[in-house]
């Protein structure tokens, strides 16, 4: 009976058949348990590079001397510095052998490290990219993150209770005799325009969440978050809303809230 596929062999396959985050996850597992193979270590950095992510090939090929690039290595650096990693929980993030002492390689890196730590350390050095990336990560305790964040979990919650507001204003104004039609199609506006900010506030939460995630967590692989669904949403509801009131100032009924 023929030998199983070693990882990076398994690996290659998955990847070759699309399922690329399994075959990362497979490298890392069986990097986790065997930290001293340097072929699997080499095929997971390998992958990262054709992905054009040079900071993941540089954290897994740094151990290989003279394997990764001078521009890998910065992203590593710069990596190892944004993420707040102390000096001896190196290793650790590299996933390298416990016994073994820090690598040649990685200790070149610590100029490096330190230079933008203190770039880090000071906004006034950071690169334009960097100050929207720590913009980004302190976003989660902002208010209008907050206020989207409740607005898009409570969706079906917020245009129920618009709307229903709007009936129970409708039902009053029936009981006293006053005309309703107005009322009821601004009821209407005010339902669907609640559903386009509540479309708009679920595509931000979950592109904001990503790239928090991605801030706190730089060696996950990246996830693909479609909001295009909900945008489309918002605009299609938009351009109805917009074309009710325009009707509705057109006709120059009354205007009840």
């Amino acid at each position: 009976m023929p030998d199983a596929p070693d990882a990076p062999t398994r690996a290659r396959l998955l990847w070759d058949e699309g399922d690329r985050a399994e075959a990362l996850a497979l490298l890392k597992g069986h990097l986790r348990d065997e930290p001293g193979d340097t072929r699997a270590r080499l095929a997971l950095a390998e992958l990262y590079r054709e992905l054009i992510a040079p900071d993941q090939a540089g954290r897994w090929g740094i151990a290989s001397p003279g394997w990764t690039t001078e521009a890998e290595r910065d992203r590593l650096a710069r990596m190892i510095a944004h993420s707040g990693i102390a000096d001896h929980e190196i290793p650790g993030f590299l996933a390298l052998p416990a016994e073994a002492d820090l690598h040649a390689e990685v200790a070149g890196l610590m100029p490096a490290i330190e230079m933008h730590r203190a770039d880090f350390a000071d906004p006034g050095r950071m690169t334009k990219r960097e100050r929207k990336a720590a913009r980004y990560a302190s976003t989660p305790s902002s208010f209008a993150y907050e206020v989207a964040d409740v607005a898009s979990d409570l969706a079906w919650w917020v245009i129920g209770i618009v709307f229903a507001l709007g009936a129970l204003l409708v039902w009053v104004a029936a009981l006293c005799g006053q005309p309703v039609t107005a009322l009821a199609r601004w009821t209407g506006t005010a339902t669907l325009a609640t559903a386009a900010l509540v479309c708009l506030a679920r595509a931000y939460t979950m592109r904001t969440g990503e790239l928090v995630r991605r801030t706190r967590e730089p060696d996950t692989a990246p996830v693909d978050v479609d909001v295009l669904p909900w945008i489309s949403g918002a605009i299609l509801l938009g351009l109805v809303v917009a074309a009710l009131i325009s009707e509705g100032l057109r006709s120059g009924g009354p205007l009840p809230f």
